[in-house]
């Protein structure tokens, strides 16, 4: 699951962190857009009924993604 795309690496980890809390891994990717750098920060090994339940707790943006997308 997404939970953000951030231009700092920092604010990045620590939204990945708060979501993985309840379980998953933190993935960290840095992503080329049209206006530079983003830091991409996921949560992964979760279900697809473990992400959306997670995205519910998180209270903020996030989405569930497929693997490798």
């Amino acid at each position: 699951m997404q939970v953000g795309a951030y231009a700092d690496r920092g604010p990045a980890r620590a939204a990945a962190q708060r979501v993985a809390a309840r379980g998953g891994a933190v993935e960290l990717r840095r992503v080329r857009v049209r206006s530079g750098w983003l830091w991409r920060a996921r949560v992964t090994g979760l279900s697809q009924g473990e992400a959306r339940q997670a995205c519910r707790a998180a209270r903020g943006p996030c989405m569930a993604v497929a693997p490798g997308r």
